[in-house]
């Protein structure tokens, strides 16, 4: 079966939504300031903890859907998957964040973050990877329903294929 998406797809969504998400997160969650403040400055250090924490946990992520694409195929039992997909990378992501966060508030904005800026961080990193995982699963869920009907069909031409014809 065809993965779920190619590595040009998973460069091109990254190249797209990391960044976006970064700069909402940036000024939605953590700084509450928007360009039409009088007192506006760009959020910089959220924004690169966001884009760092995000890459890092979409890489973490990738990783373990090509890891479990080659151990338990999608389309083998969809069930199975997306429970085992659910756990493992819904506690990866949570250790992805755990780590990558702290430490990219140190680098980039000079300090640890606060309890309550990292229990912040912690909610927005499991809902964006509530969605990204949500869109994966649906982009597999549509792309097995695509494997079985192909796979029914090709069933169907060989059986055809098989039966001997009256006009010999």
């Amino acid at each position: 079966m065809e993965k779920a998406f190619s590595q040009q797809q998973d460069r091109a969504a990254r190249a797209i939504a990391i960044p976006i998400a970064a700069l909402v997160a940036s000024h939605v969650v953590f700084t509450k300031q928007f360009p039409w403040h009088v007192s506006y400055q760009f959020p910089l250090p959220y924004f690169l903890t966001v884009l760092t924490v995000m890459f890092s946990c979409w890489e973490v992520n990738v990783r373990l859907f090509r890891w479990m694409d080659s151990q338990m195929p999608f389309h083998v039992n969809p069930v199975r998957r997306i429970g085992h997909q659910m756990v493992v990378n819904g506690m990866a992501t949570l250790f992805t964040f755990l780590l990558v966060f702290p430490l990219s508030q140190f680098v980039y904005a000079g300090h640890w973050p606060a309890a309550s800026v990292f229990m912040t961080g912690a909610v927005v990193c499991a809902t964006i990877a509530t969605i990204v995982n949500g869109f994966f699963i649906g982009l597999y869920l549509v792309r097995t329903i695509y494997w079985q009907k192909n796979k029914s069909a090709a069933e169907l031409d060989g059986q055809r294929e098989e039966k001997p014809t009256m006009n010999s």
